[in-house]
């Protein structure tokens, strides 16, 4: 099984004077099927996207910058793969 890579980001929003922290993982995966099945409540919306559609649909600057980073990783597995 090859290197497990993920991602993460912190965000802290404050509301009425409290500080809530959230930490937000992203994962980094390759499917056999464009299948996905969510659980209600969990996931708003998804897309399968080709790699270089992904960052025009960002829309926060930090994301952006990290999915930059996901992507150069993804580009190294893919030319690794096909060594």
């Amino acid at each position: 099984m090859g290197k497990k890579h993920s991602y993460g980001d912190e965000q802290h929003i404050d509301q009425e004077e409290v500080e809530i922290v959230r930490t937000i993982g992203y994962f980094i995966g390759f499917a056999d099927t464009q299948i996905v099945q969510v659980r209600p409540g969990e996931i708003e919306d998804y897309a399968w996207l080709p790699l270089d559609e992904v960052q025009e649909r960002l829309t926060f600057p930090e994301i952006k910058r990290l999915f930059g980073e996901i992507k150069e990783t993804l580009v190294t597995l893919q030319a690794n793969a096909q060594d």
